[in-house]
């Protein structure tokens, strides 16, 4: 009988310890899943503004034609815009009640309701941006006096774009310090944190570093071939870190689910899908969308919608 007991006491222990590590990932996902969106949410501002830079720009030197192709397609974006600030609005508001009593389960069901909502609204306005990429920045035919210091229109253009997704990259590259950050309490206590945490967060650290650095090189004026070569060299500066850190995200991610499943954990593939969304923001937002570019979106957007 009390072998029976000891076996029940101890399938019960165990049980509650797989249910604390599993509790323990939904809780870093949740947290995770927000700043990422926040990170969204801050790149598509800057999109907003690009937009409406441009639109004022042209409605002050283009010709009527231009002006009217531009200001209609400003618009249509500006009102997504909106309907999405507004989704995020209400993510936000969910998440900081959420803090305060993670252990709700309804608090995380709204959540995760909040954030299907927010993704379709992404993804609707997202695409409406890159139409008005395109159609405002073709509205754009000359520049006056103000804009002496670009060679030409094509090429001031560039320059805009390039400083678009460069910026987002950077960005990206300090919100991954953010999220190593939240998950660092899955790795142990601040004062003797798993390995691969202080090594991840250490190489993400230099990335940043090096990143700044580079940012801190572009040219102020593109008046020469010199001055816009630079451009393009400190744009696939930032590329290329920004690509190892991602590599580096994953790595972690790898190294997270080896360490929940010598714990008797069970891991799933959250943080992976969350990873290849991240990766796909800057240029999502920085440019036009191929085909293959947005077949990709919405295939990871469908993987995160079922999380």
């Amino acid at each position: 009988m009390k072998y029976i007991l000891f076996i029940l006491i101890s399938t019960c222990v165990v049980s509650s310890g797989k249910s604390a590590l599993e509790d323990k990932i939904t809780r870093s996902m949740i947290h995770t899943d927000y700043e990422v969106r926040r990170y969204m949410t801050k790149c598509f501002e800057d999109c907003k503004n690009y937009i409406n830079e441009i639109d004022d720009y042209i409605q002050k030197i283009e010709a009527a034609r231009f002006k009217e192709s531009s200001k209609k397609h400003a618009a249509k974006f500006r009102l997504h815009y909106k309907e999405f600030y507004g989704e995020f609005k209400k993510l936000r508001t969910t998440y900081e009640a959420y803090k305060f009593d993670e252990s709700d389960p309804l608090f995380r069901s709204k959540f995760r309701e909040n954030l299907t909502v927010f993704d379709k609204t992404f993804r609707k306005a997202s695409s409406t941006y890159s139409r008005s990429f395109r159609s405002v920045t073709k509205s754009l035919t000359k520049l006056d006096e103000s804009k002496m210091a670009y060679m030409d229109t094509e090429v001031y253009k560039k320059c805009e774009k390039a400083t678009l997704i460069t910026t987002h990259r950077l960005r990206a590259i300090e919100q991954m310090v953010k999220i190593l950050e939240i998950r660092g309490d899955e790795c142990g206590p601040l004062s003797n944190r798993e390995q691969f945490h202080k090594d991840a967060t250490d190489k993400i650290n230099r990335l940043r570093d090096e990143s700044k650095k580079a940012i801190d090189e572009f040219p102020v004026t593109v008046v020469n071939e010199e001055q816009y070569n630079k451009l393009g060299e400190v744009e696939e500066r930032v590329k290329t870190l920004f690509e190892t850190g991602i590599k580096t995200l994953e790595e972690f991610d790898e190294n997270l689910r080896k360490m929940y499943e010598s714990k008797g954990g069970k891991y799933n593939d959250d943080f992976r899908k969350l990873i290849k969304f991240f990766e796909r923001i800057p240029f999502r937002l920085s440019s036009f969308v191929t085909p293959n570019t947005l077949g990709s979106m919405i295939i990871v957007a469908f993987l995160l919608m079922n999380f």
